[in-house]
């Protein structure tokens, strides 16, 4: 087969697009932002059917963009698209840490597209009218809002915000990875994400031993917001739900306690209860 002709089997085609081979089904409405999960850790020999067939797990898929490399292996990561948020949260909740074939263990995590930069490096009294006259006209496209971050000495960072990730990076490379101005090198790169907090959990037991992690999901869905859960473990029957602040952990703890969970009132303490060794729950 040539990679570079589409191949339609089953409704979807499956093409090459530069270092991409992307599978994706043309018949299906392009889903909105925040329905694209992160995978890494793919086996190299691995292709897009079998990453399909494993992620379709969590619901419908619309696309899969697995990166390649010149020798023809794929890099060990790739990007699924689901059709809605719902199955791209789930997809992280329940497949994250599970294997897709034996030995080699998947780490999925939501995946947005970053529109920030960081501009490194400005000299401390560098005004923003002498920012936006000397450097910001070059990469201006796109730009929709400019902080300055807290500095401490002779040097200070900023933050440019973008429309787009597409005008993000359209901006990054035209001056990266420094440019020279008011005789500094400045340097410019992706803003890294806010380190989250710590997590704040619910613990459970006497569940049904029998319940798979994809169907406490689904059950989920009915009673709070499914993307306020940061993590679930469980095995047995017992386990706990992550949550990343203690708000979102008080308001699902009172919608939850009480609540009848698949065919039994299930036990839900915000201290660990007597639960040993989660590490296996898959």
């Amino acid at each position: 087969m040539d990679s570079k002709q589409g191949v339609c089997n089953m409704n979807f085609k499956i093409e090459q697009k530069g270092r991409q081979r992307v599978l994706v089904y043309p018949s299906r409405e392009c889903p909105s932002r925040g329905t694209e999960v992160y995978v890494k850790n793919l086996p190299r020999h691995i292709n897009v059917l079998e990453i399909l067939s494993f992620m379709q797990q969590c619901g419908l898929v619309y696309c899969v963009r697995l990166i390649m490399d010149f020798s023809g292996f794929n890099k060990g990561y790739c990007y699924v698209s689901y059709l809605t948020e719902d199955s791209a949260k789930i997809a992280t909740l329940v497949l994250n840490e599970t294997e897709i074939i034996p030995s080699y263990i998947l780490y999925i995590k939501m995946s947005y597209d970053n529109n920030k930069l960081l501009l490194r490096g400005i000299p401390w009294n560098i005004t923003y009218s002498e920012l936006n006259e000397d450097v910001l006209p070059a990469i201006k496209n796109g730009l929709t809002n400019i902080s300055w971050k807290p500095w401490i000495g002779k040097k200070k960072d900023c933050l440019l915000e973008y429309g787009s990730h597409r005008q993000a990076l359209e901006a990054r490379k035209c001056i990266w990875p420094s440019v020279s101005v008011w005789k500094a090198k400045l340097k410019i790169g992706w803003a890294k994400n806010t380190k989250q907090s710590e997590n704040k959990y619910i613990y459970f037991h006497n569940l049904q031993p029998t319940v798979t992690r994809f169907e406490l999901c689904i059950e989920l869905l009915k009673i709070l917001n499914i993307h306020l859960v940061a993590k679930i473990e469980m095995t047995g029957g017992k386990g706990y739900i992550a949550f990343s602040s203690e708000r979102h952990r008080t308001t699902a703890f009172k919608k939850l306690k009480g609540h009848f969970f698949l065919g039994r009132i299930i036990n839900m303490e915000i201290k660990p209860l007597n639960m040993l060794n989660l590490n296996d729950s898959k």
